[in-house]
Formats: C-alpha cells, sequence, structure tokens
C-alpha cells in the first residue's frame, strides 16, 4: 500500500472514530430525584414494586430508544398526564442513568419491606 493511501485510510478512520459516539448526559438534578423518589412511592403503596423492578429492569438496555417513543407518543398519550412530568419522564430515561437510579430506588424500597 502506497504512503499516500495510509495517510487517506487513516485520516478516514481517525474522522470515523467520534462518528458514533454520544456525549455523555448531564446528572440528573434534585428535582428529578425526587420526582423518581414520588414514583417510586406510589409504586410502593401499589405492592407493584416487584413487578415494576422486573419491567424496569427488562427496559434498561432500550432506555433511550423508549424515551424517543415516548416523545412520539405525546399527542396520544399527553392529555392522561401532566405535561411538566411527561417531558421530565423523557428527560429521565434518555439520561444512562436515570433508568438505572430508578431501578436502584426500587430495590431499595424492596429490601426495606422484607
Amino acid at each position: 500500500m502506497s504512503e499516500q493511501k495510509l495517510k487517506k485510510s487513516s485520516s478516514f478512520f481517525s474522522r470515523l472514530k467520534y462518528a458514533f459516539a454520544v456525549k455523555d448526559a448531564e446528572p440528573l438534578n434534585q428535582d428529578d430525584l425526587e420526582f423518581l423518589d414520588k414514583i417510586t412511592n406510589k409504586i410502593k403503596r401499589r405492592r407493584m414494586n416487584i413487578p415494576a423492578g422486573f419491567f424496569f429492569h427488562m427496559l434498561t438496555p432500550l432506555n433511550f430508544i423508549s424515551s424517543q417513543a415516548l416523545v412520539v407518543l405525546e399527542p396520544l398519550l399527553g392529555p392522561f398526564f401532566k405535561e411538566e412530568d411527561y417531558k421530565r419522564v423523557i428527560k429521565i430515561l434518555s439520561n444512562r442513568e436515570g433508568l438505572k437510579i430508578f431501578v436502584d430506588k426500587l430495590e431499595g424500597i424492596n429490601s426495606k419491606n422484607e
């Protein structure tokens, strides 16, 4: 391979290196954490924390896709929820750590109940 082709290919790969990079999400703020506490307490009152934990564990790999699905479904689901809460759920799901924190809170409730 000639030197010129080698330079072009290395330049191409150096540019491609960041093509699919996803920037780190901002950490959840205190309001988001309080919102998650409110949701976990509602789930606890209904005694649905174990099924919810299973469901959200399954959803973990798809949390960003789920947030985008909620954006698409907003015209249909929006009337059933407060707009502020709906937007907050989308924000939390789009954050990679958001769903993990929520599941950890649910597991904390599970361990307290045992």
